[in-house]
């Protein structure tokens, strides 16, 4: 799988291990993993007065893994789960192709035809991860943070048949574009470069596919900011959550959705990495300079 790093080691002391042991984290790559029902609260980073049951996915099981290394790669999200309306695994760069689409042939999905205003029939590749969530009493309100991410950006494809995500709540979609009214469903034609460029980040410049330059180091030709689902919930009470992407184009691209941070309340988790632009990287020597005055060479990664 790609993502993975070899780091040097080197004879100094402790404070040189640890030293390395930044600049490891520093580097590292986006990494997906197998993921099964048991493994999804915690993957989620569900809060400790989350109550999470009933958990169930949908589709192709290669189109749902455990993520980390998000923040790495400047994705808003370090750690959660991602589905695909292709593969999970292809979320990890370069950006390499222009154009990664895997066909499931899995069937369509209801509530998100109707979100991207189309037939059932339209819709395809479809991916889901189902579950009941319960809030504390004196609770009132449910979040979770959401990149989408697709290579069918910058494809030019139909923006009639878009490819998005939902995030529904007892059949309510709440994951809608920030600032847009009336309330808009997150997909390729509504959230881009030119419906919402302070909310998208761009990753095709020129030929950078081709000498594997683009500029953040993921196979999606684009993807959004951090966004935020907020539902209004019934405290004590259970309530239904589902979160699907799919195509509604079979010769389109791709797309991802990460998902994170499932909380109770509005207000934000503790401090995440959220990057808005290429990754700087903490060099090693650096690392090195910060805990013991000494300078080190920098050494890149290698695929």
């Amino acid at each position: 799988m790609r993502g993975r790093m070899r780091q040097r080691r080197s004879l100094f002391a402790s404070s040189l291990a640890l030293g390395l042991t930044l600049s490891a984290a520093a580097h590292a790559d986006l990494s997906v993993t197998s993921v099964t029902v048991a493994q999804v609260p915690a993957a989620l980073d569900a809060a400790p007065n989350v109550v999470v049951s009933n958990v169930g996915f949908s589709g192709t099981a290669t189109a749902s893994a455990r993520f980390s290394g998000g923040g790495s790669v400047s994705l808003g999200v370090d750690h959660g789960i991602v589905l695909s309306s292709g593969l999970a695994e292809t979320a990890i760069g370069p950006n390499d192709e222009q154009v990664a689409s895997v066909e499931w042939n899995s069937p369509g999905d209801a509530q998100l035809a109707a979100l991207l205003g189309r037939d059932v029939s339209d819709v395809h590749d479809v991916s889901t991860l189902n579950f009941t969530v319960r809030c504390p009493a004196g609770i009132s309100s449910l979040r979770l943070d959401y990149v989408f991410a697709s290579d069918e950006y910058s494809q030019g494809g139909d923006p009639g048949f878009p490819d998005g995500m939902g995030i529904f709540v007892d059949g309510l979609n709440v994951a809608t574009v920030p600032g847009v009214s009336p309330p808009t469903p997150v997909h390729t034609s509504s959230l881009n470069g030119t419906e919402t460029p302070s909310l998208f980040q761009d990753n095709v410049s020129n030929a950078c596919v081709e000498d594997l330059t683009c500029p953040y180091n993921l196979e999606a030709n684009g993807f959004s900011a951090k966004l935020t689902a907020t539902a209004a919930i019934t405290p004590g009470a259970s309530h239904t959550v589902k979160i699907a992407i799919g195509d509604s184009d079979t010769l389109d691209g791709d797309s991802w959705v990460f998902v994170s941070s499932l909380i109770c309340g509005t207000a934000p988790p503790p401090a995440r990495l959220a990057l808005l632009g290429p990754t700087p990287v903490l060099g090693l020597g650096t690392a090195l300079l910060l805990l013991t005055g000494i300078v080190g060479r920098r050494r890149r990664p290698r695929r």
